[in-house]
């Protein structure tokens, strides 16, 4: 039977290449420990902390308020005068969406009807559903 030691044993080669291997790692921990760079611990007070949140409150009402507001209940507009701008006002219709209208439009001529909308790209049936109401291809005469 075979002891314990016989499984265990190390020639002596091997143990010269785990101890080089242990120096090399030892040598780099040290070499790490003295160059690594020093962090440094910097605190915000509150007030700096509140003043940033405020000027990003103030940044984001800006943005907000420049943003055309949307068409209220009732209220539509032409697709085939209207620019990115006033399509934007128009509810689920973003900047890039409005842009893809007018390219569409610029392409293909004016829509002559509301439902030629759904060959834009992204304009599926339930997104015409429920924009349908804020569009015309005329203009209304208003009193």
């Amino acid at each position: 039977m075979q002891s314990l030691k016989d499984y265990f044993h190390i020639f002596r080669s091997d143990q010269r290449a785990i101890l080089a291997l242990l120096v090399i790692i030892f040598t780099l921990c040290i070499i790490y420990l003295l160059v690594r760079p020093s962090f440094k611990a910097t605190t915000v007070s509150d007030e700096d902390n509140s003043k940033s949140f405020q000027l990003f409150v103030n940044e984001t009402q800006q943005l907000i308020d420049e943003y055309p507001p949307r068409l209220d209940v009732g209220e539509t507009i032409n697709i085939n005068r209207a620019d990115t701008t006033q399509l934007k006002r128009i509810p689920n219709i973003g900047s890039a969406m409005a842009l893809r209208i007018v390219e569409y439009r610029t392409l293909n001529g004016a829509f002559n009807t509301a439902d030629e909308l759904m060959n834009v790209k992204g304009i599926g049936e339930s997104l015409y559903e429920e924009i349908a109401p804020h569009i015309r291809t005329e203009e209304v005469d208003e009193d």
